[in-house]
């Protein structure tokens, strides 16, 4: 089982960079920016769209992966939510399968079609993570994200 688990950790991740890195490659050949400053492109929903069915769940794959990776890091108690947005994807996609966000980001998709812009990220915690947050936690997370989109597009 814990080589299936490796198996599976190796297969999401090497998908989540194959679809960056021709997310990267067809960005450099219609010459617009990269999204940071340490040239990493965003997967958007218009990239998203246009990919296979094993692509996009290897992708949310290497995707739920490493954010297990890292609440484990963080240990049984985590880190305040202040401090780290894990504690709070973690309690929006449990019990969540891959299919279901597939679906569910397919679905999100058709009923914005004037959203292609946004990364596959927001969506998700559009759909999942957000309607779990309290008021409170709704706010704070809302002026992080205004932060964080806002170093992206430096």
């Amino acid at each position: 089982m814990r080589s299936l688990y490796k198996g599976m950790f190796c297969f999401g991740l090497c998908a989540l960079f194959a679809i960056t890195a021709s997310v990267a490659l067809a960005q450099q050949q219609r010459g617009s920016g990269t999204v940071s400053a340490i040239s990493v492109p965003a997967v958007q929903l218009k990239h998203w769209k246009n990919s296979t069915v094993q692509e996009r769940r290897a992708f949310l794959m290497g995707f739920l992966s490493m954010l297990e990776m890292e609440h484990t890091w963080q240990g049984k108690d985590g880190l305040a939510v202040a401090q780290s947005t894990v504690p709070t994807w973690w309690r929006g996609l449990a019990g969540v399968s891959i299919p279901e966000m597939d679906d569910a980001l397919n679905q999100y998709i058709a009923a914005h079609p004037n959203a292609m812009d946004r990364t596959v990220i927001e969506a998700l915690g559009r759909i999942y993570v957000r309607p779990k947050l309290s008021k409170n936690e709704r706010e704070d997370a809302a002026k992080r994200y205004d932060v964080l989109k806002a170093g992206f597009t430096r």
